[in-house]
């Protein structure tokens, strides 16, 4: 779930774009699927709960994905398999710390669980799928899954970013800092920006805000060395760039 093939492209921060292996063609995901499946529930029951419960999510999770993409065009899956990556090696290592929990304790007990466990909360459950990207990046998707579509998607936004150029003797410089939080009326997200000249220069200076649904950058919260200062027009132009790879896109 969390190896990952790239593609001859780079992100605003100059990182190859990539995507789960397993989502390389349709013929490699249903394999995957299929093997995962016979896995899980043929040796679920020698597990310990939390194990069983990370399986059950997960299983939850792909039977939701291929009711979305079962009519999907092969050449297509890399495209989602770029969008959908955040959420598969989120649960890879979810997975994986339970595991480890599990051979590190659980293991020394060992007994076929007559009674498992095997779900997590409704209320836990919910949450992670309606935060995945299968769900947040849900319109974005929708224009894969009918006919070919050549483009590549945009990369995930992180919660926090860090835009900067470098200098000669390598020091970071027009250093712009982008971190998600809660909009206005709490309905969704905008992004907290700060600025430093170079690295080790001090504090970071705040900005504004900016949103990835008109691109709009709002200077509505400026802390003094901001107004005094101002930021490097080189800054902006690594702003304008994230904006433009991350901005929305009209669906109609």
């Amino acid at each position: 779930m969390r190896s990952t093939f790239c593609i001859d492209e780079t992100d605003v921060q100059q990182k190859f774009i990539t995507y789960p292996a397993i989502f390389a063609t349709k013929e490699s995901f249903q394999d995957w699927r299929t093997h995962f499946y016979n896995v899980s529930n043929h040796n679920s029951h020698w597990l310990g709960d939390k194990v069983s419960q990370e399986l059950m999510y997960i299983q939850n999770y792909v039977v939701n994905l291929d009711r979305r993409i079962d009519q999907t065009p092969s050449d297509n899956y890399i495209a989602l398999g770029i969008i959908l990556k955040k959420d598969f090696t989120t649960m890879a290592s979810n997975l994986e710390k339970e595991v480890l929990q599990y051979f590190d304790k659980g293991w020394k007990n060992l007994r076929v669980n007559s009674k498992p466990n095997k779900q997590l909360s409704d209320k836990v459950s919910i949450n992670r799928l309606n935060n995945s990207n299968l769900m947040k990046r849900h319109l974005e998707i929708s224009k894969f899954l009918k006919k070919k579509n050549s483009r590549t998607p945009k990369s995930d936004v992180n919660e926090f970013t860090e835009l900067f150029n470098i200098a000669p003797n390598g020091m970071k410089t027009d250093i712009v800092y982008i971190k998600e939080v809660p909009n206005i009326d709490n309905s969704g997200v905008e992004y907290e920006l700060s600025y430093c000249d170079y690295e080790y220069s001090g504090k970071p200076q705040r900005f504004g805000h900016c949103e990835l649904i008109m691109g709009n950058i709002m200077f509505d919260d400026i802390d003094s060395g901001a107004k005094t200062l101002g930021v490097s027009n080189e800054a902006i132009k690594l702003l304008s760039k994230w904006i433009d790879e991350h901005i929305e896109e009209d669906y109609d």
